[in-house]
């Protein structure tokens, strides 16, 4: 599920498709215009509703910079998978609450993954 959603955000929302992500990039491209400098912080867990939640991170403002420089190129090799730990499906209470969470989350955006262009602060 996840490889369809990564294709079909790659069109408008393809920032999305980085958070939480390793990611390369070339230097100067990295350095232009300021980087990973994003207009607020966030905390550690950036939690949905609380008062300090921040709908920006700093991958997504990256990948928004660096596709003003050039294309971001999603890299498939077996040998590039990413493994994380499961503390944001123990957050959602549990593998299947996690799976039906972001279900019901991808399912109401799909239009906007592919039809709604990203309004952000910087051009692309």
């Amino acid at each position: 599920m996840t490889s369809v959603l990564i294709r079909i955000r790659r069109k408008n929302k393809e920032y999305l498709n980085v958070l939480g992500f390793n990611m390369g990039f070339v230097t100067e491209a990295g350095r232009y215009p300021n980087g990973f400098n994003v207009n607020q912080s966030r905390k550690f867990d950036n939690a949905a509703g609380s008062d300090y939640f921040v709908d920006e991170s700093e991958d997504g403002r990256m990948a928004l910079h660096l596709k003003q420089k050039g294309s971001l190129k999603l890299v498939t090799h077996p040998k590039a998978r990413v493994y994380t730990s499961p503390r944001r499906l123990m957050y959602d209470g549990g593998i299947f609450k996690a799976f039906t969470n972001r279900f019901k989350l991808h399912s109401k955006a799909l239009i906007s993954y592919v039809v709604v262009k990203n309004k952000s602060s910087v051009s692309t």
